[in-house]
């Protein structure tokens, strides 16, 4: 989580423990035993992320950004939506972490990656301005998603669910 060849900015922590949410008692077994996460956060996938087509078809929106929303690549990108309304940091949820973001599907209906619930239904967001929030979730899929769901397909439908709608609408804007 510090080597500069695998992260940018990881150089910069003093601890890797800054990826790990205190409140996240989530496990994984590793070899045959069981290890605490190493990670609860993830990056807004519209924060540098170059979106990629799969398969060469450029309308599956698969590895994320989604095409046709803005990718903000440097700090003066950041005026639309603004600085205190762009995400920059989410909790995701220990089974949907599989990447160093924090996936969003602009525009759709379906979850990329889910959110983390680590607060008795709140998350903690973070934002391009540097400040911090407590978010509750108001939608018993976005906090109880089903267990027994394949979490790296990467499509959890879930429509008119205001909590992603919350999500996207800080994530980025169209072009």
């Amino acid at each position: 989580l510090q080597d500069p060849k695998r992260s940018l900015f990881g150089p910069y922590l003093k601890s890797p423990e800054l990826y790990l949410c205190p409140s996240d008692r989530s496990t994984v077994v590793v070899n045959g035993k069981k290890k605490q996460v190493v990670r609860s956060y993830g990056m807004n996938s519209f924060l540098g992320w170059e979106p990629q087509a799969r398969n060469g078809d450029p309308e599956r929106y698969r590895d994320l950004p989604t095409m046709g929303y803005r990718v903000y690549r440097k700090s003066s990108d950041t005026m639309s939506p603004g600085p205190s309304q762009l995400l920059t940091f989410v909790e995701v949820h220990s089974e949907s972490i599989c990447r160093p973001f924090f996936g969003i599907a602009a525009g759709r209906n379906f979850f990329y990656h889910v959110p983390g619930n680590f607060h008795d239904r709140n998350t903690v967001t973070a934002f391009a301005d540097g400040h911090v929030e407590k978010h509750k979730w108001l939608d018993q899929r976005t906090y109880s998603p089903p267990r027994t769901m394949a979490w790296h397909d990467h499509n959890y439908t879930s429509l008119n669910n205001r909590d992603l709608v919350w999500l996207q609408e800080r994530a980025s804007v169209r072009q």
